[in-house]
């Protein structure tokens, strides 16, 4: 008697285990739907993520943090001074932002700011955790691992994307050497024609990902 299958649809049942000495978190979700013949179809998600621990092995990675963001205001200072030279130029103002690899630079240092609030919003929601972890009732389902999980993982998904734009970036400093710049030649004269080829190379690559993800 735990549900009327006359009435329901859908069925989720979700819960959380922890590994406190490793600090990892693991959250399983089991889903169940009843199609419109009487068929049961279950599909589940099983993610695991880390939590913040105010520790002494974890004041070193607090540290590089803190050096990394340095580095990222550092550089959003060298974006806003280019700006303000360009800007000084006779001509158009926002000309500026029309450059290719500065729309580029600006959207790899928009994702650092955004991965940066992320990881710190989930080392802050990570100790609150671990302060009101006694008033916590183990059988109840918890939001607070639910937003901490959301923000490791935007967190994740935020630094693959600027790790695959800091790379490109090298394209930028290649282009300077006429031996090293052939690939940038290269695209730079099939330009008209290579979107039609990044096209059909973005709807083969993302099949493949549906199917993995699926798999």
């Amino acid at each position: 008697n735990f549900f009327d299958e006359t009435m329901v649809r859908f069925i989720t049942v979700e819960w959380f285990t922890s590994n406190d000495p490793l600090a990892v978190v693991t959250s399983s979700k089991y889903f169940i739907e009843v199609t419109n013949g009487g068929g049961w179809v279950p599909t589940r998600q099983l993610r695991s993520f880390k939590l913040f621990h105010d520790t002494v092995p974890w004041s070193f990675f607090f540290a590089y943090d803190i050096y990394f963001a340095i580095f990222v205001i550092y550089y959003w200072w060298r974006f806003a001074a280019d700006f303000a030279r360009f800007y000084r130029r006779p001509g158009l103002k926002l000309a500026y932002f029309t450059q290719f690899w500065t729309l580029f630079e600006l959207l790899n240092l928009l994702i650092f700011i955004v991965t940066l609030s992320l990881h710190f919003a989930w080392m802050e929601a990570s100790v609150r955790y671990h302060e009101k972890i006694g008033e916590i009732n183990p059988d109840a389902h918890s939001d607070r691992l639910n937003f901490i999980m959301s923000m490791y993982y935007l967190e994740v998904f935020g630094n693959s994307g600027n790790a695959i734009l800091c790379f490109l970036k090298v394209l930028k400093y290649l282009s300077m050497n006429n031996k090293l710049n052939i690939l940038t030649r290269t695209m730079a004269r099939a330009m008209d024609n290579i979107i039609g080829v990044l096209a059909i190379f973005f709807l083969i690559t993302a099949a493949y990902a549906v199917a993995g993800v699926q798999l």
